[in-house]
């Protein structure tokens, strides 16, 4: 589903036949700790071999990182602490490899949306061109 979800999100930009980036949300290190993995990366490249087999040339790429965040959002009491928790704090890790590149962002839940747009900020100001966001699940106020 979410497969189809990203074909239909793309839309007219798959004609250009280029490589769409597939960029999991970055979660902190005591969230990857806790769970033993990144679990968005795991979606992440499930997402591109999904799409490498509907003739879409997609590739996971763990570029962003999230540091000094303790703690999970969706934990936070209200809209203004957790985006006031995560601002800043996401970054690219490897500029080179999204200079040009064309980018979806995912990510398992939303709350106020302010992981996705530090995401999004993030990609950009490293030279990518985000053709969309998807979340899995929504929460709370957003």
């Amino acid at each position: 589903m979410l497969a189809e979800l990203t074909v239909f999100a793309l839309g007219g930009t798959l004609a250009y036949g280029r490589k769409i980036l597939i960029v999991p949300a970055p979660s902190s290190v005591r969230s990857v700790r806790r769970r033993g993995r990144w679990h968005m990366l795991q979606l992440a490249r499930r997402l591109a071999r999904l799409l490498r087999g509907n003739g879409i040339n997609a590739q996971a790429a763990p570029v962003l990182t999230m540091h000094a965040v303790a703690g999970k959002s969706v934990e936070m009491l209200g809209s203004s602490q957790r985006a006031s928790r995560i601002g800043g704090h996401v970054t690219v890790r490897r500029s080179r490899d999204i200079n040009g590149a064309l980018a979806i962002v995912i990510d398992d839940i939303i709350t106020t949306g302010s992981t996705m747009r530090q995401c999004v900020g993030a990609l950009r100001a490293g030279g990518a061109t985000v053709l969309t966001a998807l979340a899995l699940a929504q929460a709370g106020d957003a």
